[in-house]
């Protein structure tokens, strides 16, 4: 009797032990990732109202995330494979610190061969963070061994944890490889439920270019004047946080129709709002609302677009990663680009008119999907 309870108290402590080890691990990882995206996003808003001359700032932003677009097509899936998500994390890291340093003397030659970089970084970390969270969801479920609740349940819940952290705030072989890289891309963008979920995932890329550039100019500064875009950006970081928090725990019981439509309502709202407000002090206020609200619509988009593509193509991370990636910046990439040629409100109804395509085609995508997982349950 004693040897036994000996023996579970053995086994009690050793689980212990691995949950310990776990908990930090992710810990370290969120907090991590946190700390690389802080600053840059608060770069990116400064940007539009800061490095204003000659349109450098925005420049910069929109040559990082043209960059992220090719990148995320060619090299990311193959930095991956050569060096590991670990290292590219770590090479990404680095690559945001030049670009912070090129700020305290911003020109052509050093802002933008340092967005270049930047880029680089954002669609190899993106594609990582993908990887790690399906690492940590695997790991959680092994930990627990639930008996009904399946991997894709842990997956949802370190994923939602996890953006609770993030926004708190030789020449032959190598074309071989790159050509390959290219194919499997290729193959991806032509599977029917990728091309249904391509213009959603472009559509949030244009939404955050929106909210970091246009925003800030149109409704913040020319208002509230440029000292506060901080108080509001924090706000906007507030609703990012509260929305993958809530997902984390409720996610799968609501699904995500009900989710999407949710951020769905809460961005036609936004963008009417923004369409129809005549700027003044006496209804400032309400621009925080907003900045809120768009935070919350924001933090369901990424968090669970992500998991969205996890799940669609299982076994394919290094991939589909890379293909989410490069739809969302690419949709960052053509605000900017247009961000001194079309008027605030012809951006505000190419949104709109985008997300009820977006939106449509997801639906048809998850009543796809579902079709599937029905079919191999019968099998």
């Amino acid at each position: 009797m004693s040897s036994d309870g000996e023996k579970s108290m053995e086994v009690a402590r050793s689980s212990d032990k691995v949950f310990a080890k776990f908990r930090r691990d992710f810990c370290c990882y969120g907090l991590g990732i946190f700390l690389i995206f802080s600053s840059f996003s608060t770069m990116m808003t400064l940007q539009s109202s800061v490095n204003i001359e000659a349109g450098l700032g925005v420049a910069s932003i929109a040559c990082a995330y043209v960059t992220a677009v090719v990148s995320g097509f060619s090299l990311t899936p193959m930095l991956i494979r050569r060096f590991g998500a670990k290292k590219c994390i770590l090479m990404g890291t680095m690559f945001h610190i030049t670009y912070d340093l090129a700020n305290f003397y911003p020109r052509y030659y050093t802002l933008i061969p340092t967005a270049i970089l930047i880029g680089i970084a954002e669609s190899t970390i993106w594609t990582c963070i993908s990887i790690f969270n399906a690492h940590f969801g695997a790991e959680y479920h092994k930990i627990k061994n639930h008996p009904t609740k399946t991997v894709e349940f842990f997956v949802s819940r370190l994923s939602g944890y996890y953006f609770v952290i993030h926004h708190l705030h030789h020449d032959g072989v190598c074309n071989g490889i790159v050509a390959n890289t290219l194919k499997q891309v290729g193959r991806q963008l032509l599977i029917p439920k990728q091309l249904l979920i391509i213009p959603i995932t472009l559509y949030t890329g244009l939404l955050v270019g929106y909210i970091f550039s246009d925003l800030p100019r149109s409704f913040v500064s020319c208002v509230s004047g440029f000292s506060k875009i901080g108080i509001y950006s924090c706000l906007y970081g507030v609703g990012h946080v509260i929305s993958p928090a809530i997902l984390g725990k409720r996610g799968k019981h609501l699904g995500r129709i009900v989710i999407f439509s949710t951020s769905t309502v809460l961005d036609i709202c936004n963008l009417l709002f923004c369409l129809l407000w005549t700027p003044s002090l006496d209804t400032a206020w309400i621009v925080y609302i907003s900045y809120v609200t768009f935070g919350l619509s924001d933090g369901i988009w990424q968090s669970t677009l992500i998991v969205m593509y996890t799940e669609y193509f299982p076994g394919r991370q290094h991939v589909v990663g890379a293909t989410y990636i490069s739809i969302f910046c690419l949709g960052i990439a053509i605000n900017c680009a247009w961000n001194t040629t079309l008027c605030v409100y012809m951006k505000i109804y190419i949104l709109l008119s985008l997300l009820a395509v977006g939106f449509t085609l997801f639906c048809i995508a998850e009543r796809l999907h579902r079709r599937e997982l029905e079919n191999e349950q019968k099998r």
